[in-house]
């Protein structure tokens, strides 16, 4: 795919997210001094990184009970960031954790009430005026960046630049010949905007009436989805713009 840094509509760092749960916030603490350990590079640090393996083959020198729910939305790089965190704690904590399936939109409301424990990945160009006033009262806490910079924005496949060069800046788009080219059986005459799961926090629809182009916002419902239908498309010859990030 080809990614055009002047299409982003918007830039965002994550943030990892918990609960006001004191042993939560404790125990993901210790996990992170862990990691640091075994990053080191002194003799102190090696010997603590040596005993630390040790201890995990003979079994972890906790006493961690209290279950920990951490959420996982429906896209790759949460679902991986959930499993290393889950098995981080279980193998360094020894607290079960137990992962909840839930919409972006309902996961900070659910960890105010207590339902969820924590969060990996929060989106900040999601981050709804609502959801703040949780992080206000202090029922949820921002635990800080990830590090990471994440850039949503619209992508268009290889072969869409190759038989139409305009589209090197997004005013290529306005070119009524290169919309008939995104068109499909769903869109008729207008070009197809793919966009993902209709809960993700997206603004395709206003941005391309904004623009004034000729497209039709069109859902796949999932990233695996998006995926699926970039690769029929490019077999198929077909150009494809899509959000993605």
């Amino acid at each position: 795919m080809t990614a055009r840094s002047d299409w982003n509509v918007y830039s965002i760092k994550g943030s990892f997210m918990g609960s006001r749960k004191r042993l939560l916030g404790i125990g993901l603490f210790a996990v992170g001094s862990l990691l640091f350990a075994a990053c080191g590079g002194s003799d102190t640090a090696t010997e603590s990184v040596s005993q630390d393996a040790t201890a995990v083959a003979d079994g972890p020198a906790c006493a961690g009970t209290e279950t920990i729910k951490i959420a996982r939305n429906n896209w790759t790089a949460s679902a991986i960031e959930v499993e290393v965190v889950k098995q981080l704690i279980e193998t360094n904590l020894c607290n079960p954790v137990e992962i909840v399936d839930i919409d972006e939109n309902a996961m900070i409301a659910g960890m105010s009430s207590g339902d969820i424990d924590a969060n990996v990945e929060v989106w900040p160009s999601g981050f709804t005026p609502e959801e703040q006033a949780f992080v206000d009262d202090g029922s949820v806490v921002n635990m800080g960046e990830l590090g990471a910079v994440g850039k949503i924005g619209w992508f268009i496949t290889p072969n869409a630049l190759e038989q139409f060069p305009q589209l090197a800046t997004w005013e290529g788009l306005k070119d009524p010949e290169v919309a008939k080219a995104f068109a499909t059986a769903a869109t008729g005459s207008q070009g197809r905007l793919l966009a993902m799961d209709p809960s993700f926090s997206s603004y395709e629809e206003p941005v391309a009436k904004n623009l004034g182009l000729d497209f039709k916002v069109q859902y796949s419902g999932s990233e695996a989805a998006t995926q699926a239908e970039i690769i029929a498309a490019t077999e198929a010859g077909k150009p494809v713009i899509m959000y993605y990030w």
